[in-house]
């Protein structure tokens, strides 16, 4: 599955509520920073708690995805990505490797508390892809049976988005 992905720093509820009103829709899920600071930034936003962490609109019939880029300043112009979503770890190693050709890293792969292969990477035609797999994590959660209150947090969330 292919997801368009939009990022912005700082005016992603703004371009929410616009979209909005432009194409008649409803936000299916957000959820803000709160009291989640990303572990690579370096100059924290004063306002960060009420930024989008994550949030999707159906438009025209396509799900977006729409967030706050906290670890880079977003260029106006260059913050549509792609996100490719896999059924397995394996499989979205593989399609990672295979555009790795002529092409920038721009998050090594690591394990989130949403995916076990998380991945992000400019290919060599400057299109921008974000790679995921299916991590059922809130069973992986739930496995652990000392949860930290960030991993609470995390099943909270998840739980949350289900709702929506």
């Amino acid at each position: 599955m292919i997801t368009p992905y939009i990022t912005f720093y700082g005016e992603c509820k703004e371009a929410l509520e616009f979209y909005q009103k432009v194409f008649h829709c409803e936000t299916k899920i957000s959820q803000s920073y709160e009291d989640y600071i990303p572990e690579d930034i370096e100059i924290i936003p004063p306002n960060l708690n009420e930024w989008i962490l994550h949030a999707e609109l159906e438009i025209c019939g396509t799900v977006i995805w729409f967030a706050d880029e906290v670890s880079k300043q977003v260029v106006k112009g260059n913050n549509i990505k792609l996100v490719v979503t896999t059924e397995t770890k394996i499989e979205a190693e593989k399609i990672f490797e295979r555009l790795n050709n002529e092409a920038y890293i721009t998050l090594p792969p690591t394990e989130t508390f949403y995916s076990s292969f998380h991945a992000g990477i400019t290919d060599r035609y400057g299109v921008i892809l974000f790679h995921k797999d299916k991590l059922p994590f809130i069973e992986k959660l739930q496995s652990i049976k000392s949860k930290t209150e960030e991993e609470i947090k995390y099943v909270d969330m998840f739980k949350m988005w289900k709702r929506v």
